[in-house]
């Protein structure tokens, strides 16, 4: 996709709950802890993120699970909803 690790990173701390798409939930690729799924639209291309909060050093941290371009079309419930 073409994407730096800057730009990961910029838009992974630029999501918002207009972003969100579902979850929590169980993923069955994370040991512990539940993911949500995102999506946003770059470029024209809509790309799925998942997220998941693990436990690393008694802290919780965010871990990007997934990020590339969406396979299909994405479902945003909180989208127009502030």
């Amino acid at each position: 996709m073409d994407f730096t690790p800057a730009q990961v990173r910029e838009t992974l701390l630029n999501l918002t709950t207009q972003d969100y798409c579902r979850g929590p939930f169980i993923d069955s690729e994370i040991v512990s802890g539940e993911v949500c799924e995102f999506g946003v639209e770059v470029d024209g291309k809509e790309i799925y993120i998942k997220l998941a909060v693990v436990e690393k050093y008694n802290l919780h941290c965010c871990k990007c699970i997934s990020f590339h371009k969406a396979e299909r079309p994405m479902e945003y419930p909180l989208k127009g909803s502030d």
